[in-house]
C-alpha cells in the first residue's frame, strides 16, 4: 500500500515595466497558489488498485492584462482585459488492474475526470459594414470531460510467442467558448458536446529476432450543439497495417511499417481520404553499442499531403501545413556512460 498527500503553497511575485505610446506603467501582481496532490495505490500479484487527484493553476500573461489595444491592423482589433482570472482544473483518476502471471493476460480499467472553471476563451466580434474584427480573452466556464478506457493482453498460444492487445475508450466532453457576435450584439455561448469512442487491436508474433505485427485503430466521433451556425459531425477515423522488426547479417536491424489511413462522414470532401503510408529504417551499432547509425525514410510512397486537415472541440476545421511532407533522415547517436566502481 502506498499513500502520498502533497500540499505545496506558492507565493509567485511578478513585476511588470509596460511601455508604449499609450500606456506608460509599472505592473506588480502577487498571486497565492494552493495545488494540493494525493496518491493512493495497493499493490498485489495478481491486482492493482489507484486513485489519484490533482489541483492545477494557470495564471493569464500579465502583459495581456494591461489596460490597452492593438490596432496597428484596423480589420484585427486586439483588446486586453484587465479582469481575467486564474485557470482552475481539478483533475481525479481511478484504475485498477487484474493480471493472470501463469498465462501473461492483464485486463485494466481506468476513469478519468477533468472539470476547469474559468477557462481561457476569445471573445470574437465581427463589423459587417467595415469587414473589421475585434478581439478580447476573457474566462468561461462549463468545461468538463470524462474518459472510461479498459485494456486487454493475453498470449494465444502456449511459447507466448502469439500477443494480442486490445484498448478501448469512451470519452464525453463539454466544451464552452464564445461563439463570433456580428455587430457589437451580446456575446453568445457556444457549447459542444463531443463524444468519442475509440478501439486499438494488434496481434503481434515474435520468433527470436523476428516480430511481425497486425493492427487497427477505429475512432468513432459525434458533435452536436445548439449554436446556430454548427452542423453535426458524425465521423469516422480508421487506420490497419502491418509492422515488421527483424536482424539481418552483419548486426543491422530492420524496421518497417505499412498502414492506410481512412477519414469517413466530413461534410468537407477533402477530409474524406484514404492515405497509405510506408516507412522503413535501419540501423546499425557499432563500438559495443555506444554508436548508432540509423536511416530512416517517412511515407515512401509519398501518398501524405502537405496540408493536414483537423476539427476541434468546437466543431471548428483547422488545416495544418508541413514543409516535408516525406522525408529520409540519416542520424547518428552517441552514447555516454561510466560503470561505477562498486
Amino acid at each position: 500500500m502506498f499513500f502520498s498527500l502533497i500540499l505545496p503553497f506558492d507565493n509567485i511575485s511578478e513585476r511588470l515595466k509596460y511601455n508604449n505610446n499609450v500606456v506608460d506603467t509599472i505592473a506588480r501582481r502577487n498571486v497565492f497558489i494552493f495545488s494540493p496532490q494525493m496518491r493512493f495505490y495497493i499493490y498485489g500479484e495478481k491486482s492493482t488498485w489507484s486513485v489519484s487527484y490533482n489541483m492545477s493553476h494557470s495564471q493569464p500573461d500579465l502583459s495581456g492584462m494591461m489596460p490597452d489595444e492593438n490596432d496597428i491592423n484596423p480589420l484585427a482589433r486586439r483588446i486586453n482585459n484587465p479582469n481575467l482570472k486564474n485557470t482552475l482544473t481539478h483533475s481525479l483518476s481511478v484504475g485498477c488492474d487484474f493480471r493472470v502471471p501463469e498465462v501473461q493476460q492483464s485486463v485494466g480499467f481506468n476513469l478519468d475526470f477533468n472539470s476547469t472553471s474559468n477557462s481561457t476563451g476569445m471573445r470574437t466580434n465581427y463589423d459587417t459594414k467595415t469587414g473589421a474584427y475585434t478581439y478580447q480573452q476573457d474566462n468561461v466556464n462549463g468545461n468538463w470531460n470524462m474518459t472510461f478506457s479498459t485494456s486487454f493482453s493475453r498470449p494465444l498460444d502456449k511459447p507466448k510467442r502469439l500477443m494480442l492487445s486490445s484498448n478501448l475508450s469512451f470519452a464525453y466532453r463539454h466544451d464552452v467558448d464564445f461563439d463570433i457576435s456580428y455587430d457589437g450584439e451580446s456575446q453568445v455561448l457556444s457549447r459542444v458536446k463531443n463524444i468519442n469512442l475509440n478501439e486499438s487491436l494488434s496481434l503481434n508474433y515474435s520468433f527470436g529476432d523476428f516480430t511481425f505485427g497486425v493492427t487497427g485503430w477505429y475512432s468513432w466521433r459525434n458533435s452536436t450543439s445548439g449554436r446556430a451556425n454548427f452542423s453535426t459531425i458524425n465521423s469516422i477515423d480508421y487506420n490497419y497495417g502491418i509492422n515488421a522488426d527483424c536482424k539481418l547479417p552483419l548486426d543491422i536491424r530492420a524496421e518497417a511499417d505499412m498502414k492506410m489511413y481512412s477519414r469517413r462522414g466530413y461534410q468537407d470532401v477533402t477530409m474524406n481520404t484514404d492515405d497509405l503510408v510506408w516507412n522503413a529504417s535501419l540501423s546499425r551499432c557499432f563500438v559495443n553499442g555506444r554508436l548508432i547509425l540509423s536511416l530512416k525514410a517517412y511515407d515512401i510512397l509519398h501518398q501524405l499531403s502537405s496540408t493536414y486537415y483537423s476539427i476541434n472541440a468546437q466543431g471548428r476545421t483547422e488545416s495544418w501545413n508541413n514543409t516535408f511532407s516525406r522525408y529520409a533522415m540519416l542520424s547518428v547517436a552517441y552514447k555516454f556512460s561510466a560503470d561505477p566502481k562498486k
